[in-house]
């Protein structure tokens, strides 16, 4: 609730477990012995001092050209930012056409850079598809999403990546991706702040969706607010002993596990293969070992720089022209919570089902429901509070396939015919 994901190898399922990033598990099925390791565990020194550009632009080119190889059609998923622009710029230096692109189409939001990517495409020179992504969409791949999903959905931007993926496989097997850039480079606005945390407890915050008093008023939590954190008070401590150079491996160790999850969730679903250049182990050397001035800085001006190794790319072989702040992939859900009256009453619709599940304090949670169905304006908390208790709940009544025969290769089919009951919510 308060981070909208689990931390380390626990997960919402009792006895159920999952691997960390970078370990590796083996059962020997005679002895029933079961062994885990941790087989990579990036720990650099970041004693680069000069940006080699020359070789940057090597082990780009060399890790998209590897990624592209493939016996199936390759497209590439375009944001607006430079990261996907400099991956196009590397396909096109390794297939000279009927190269495909796509990307999400916000109509009428002030987060749309559909545009910008339209640009990024017709520089290139590739077949470009917008899929455009509405409230309505929002609410039919918001139920269609979460059966796929062995938890509660993170981020809103998992929804537009389904729809995104579902249209791809119509026209392509893979789709060469641009995240991880912002982890391995230091490119979010905030890693300016997140240097600058003196203890683990303000490190630890970082990435925090609802405040532990806020989630503690919709979910029956226990009062010990730290188990919360899940492993991340342990990373936490970690990269804050190693100064600078480990906090700016913090969200590389936490944040990006996330995302790498919904988008291997979403795009599996849609047989789609999203295979992202950025975390090729040759990139990730190079930019965790770069200095930290040589990832951000400020200028005379006083601008901020991000992820300058990339943005002198960027300029080196796409345009020198001054580059605008990203947006990010920001999906437009508090603009509709306010004002599309569809999907607040879907919401509340969701929110009436709490009276199932006795770890959630029905009482607030009518009241938030209650506002839903009025006029009333809704605060960033109520907004939040909204999406993580609609999810859990969602998650909670949606079917799951209780047996799977060994035999069976149809299981899927069989749990989406158990979807009645719950497509009518």
């Amino acid at each position: 609730a308060v981070f909208r994901h689990i931390s380390g190898e626990e997960t919402l399922l009792e006895d159920i477990f999952e691997l960390e990033p970078g370990f590796a598990a083996e059962l020997n099925i005679q002895t029933n012995e079961f062994k885990k390791w941790n087989w990579y565990d990036p720990k650099y020194s970041r004693d680069e001092s000069q940006i080699d550009l020359q070789k940057l632009d090597t082990i780009l080119y060399n890790s998209v050209k590897r990624h592209l190889i493939s016996d199936a059609p390759v497209g590439i998923q375009l944001s607006g930012g430079i990261d996907s622009a400099i991956l196009s710029y590397y396909v096109s230096k390794n297939i000279k056409s009927n190269i495909k692109s796509f990307t999400i189409k916000f109509p009428n939001s002030k987060f749309d850079e559909s545009k910008k990517s339209m640009e990024i495409a017709k520089k290139f020179n590739f077949d470009h598809h917008e899929i455009s992504f509405s409230v309505k969409d929002f609410i039919q791949y918001w139920k269609k999403s979460i059966l796929f999903f062995d938890e509660p959905i993170h981020h809103f931007h998992t929804l537009p990546l389904f729809k995104l993926y579902e249209f791809c496989k119509n026209h392509v097997t893979v789709i060469l991706s641009g995240e991880g850039a912002d982890e391995v480079f230091l490119g979010y606005k905030h890693h300016e702040d997140i240097l600058n945390c003196k203890n683990f407890r303000e490190l630890r915050n970082f990435g925090k969706f609802l405040d532990f008093d806020i989630a503690k008023k919709y979910f029956l939590l226990d009062d010990d607010e730290e188990k919360c954190f899940g492993k991340k008070t342990d990373i936490s401590k970690s990269c804050l002993n190693q100064g600078k150079i480990g906090i700016s491996h913090y969200e590389f160790n936490t944040h990006l596990k996330s995302l790498l999850t919904r988008i291997d969730k979403m795009s599996m679903a849609n047989s789609i293969e999203v295979r992202t250049p950025y975390l090729d182990n040759t990139i990730i050397e190079f930019g965790m070992n770069q200095k930290l001035e040589n990832l951000i800085s400020k200028d005379i001006d006083g601008k901020h720089k991000r992820k300058i190794p990339l943005e002198k790319i960027y300029s080196q072989k796409i345009s020198n022209e001054d580059i605008n702040e990203k947006i990010g992939f920001h999906v437009p859900f508090n603009e509709w919570i306010q004002n599309e009256k569809i999907l607040r009453d879907f919401c509340a619709k969701i929110l009436d089902e709490s009276e199932k599940f006795n770890e959630l304090n029905i009482s607030e949670i009518l009241n938030l429901k209650n506002k839903l169905l009025s006029s009333e304006k809704i605060n960033v908390n109520e907004e939040r509070a909204i999406w993580v208790i609609c999810n859990y709940i969602l998650w909670k009544i949606s079917p799951k396939l209780t047996k799977i025969e060994k035999s069976d290769f149809n299981f899927l089919y069989e749990l989406l015919k158990q979807r009645n009951s719950y497509e009518n919510i």
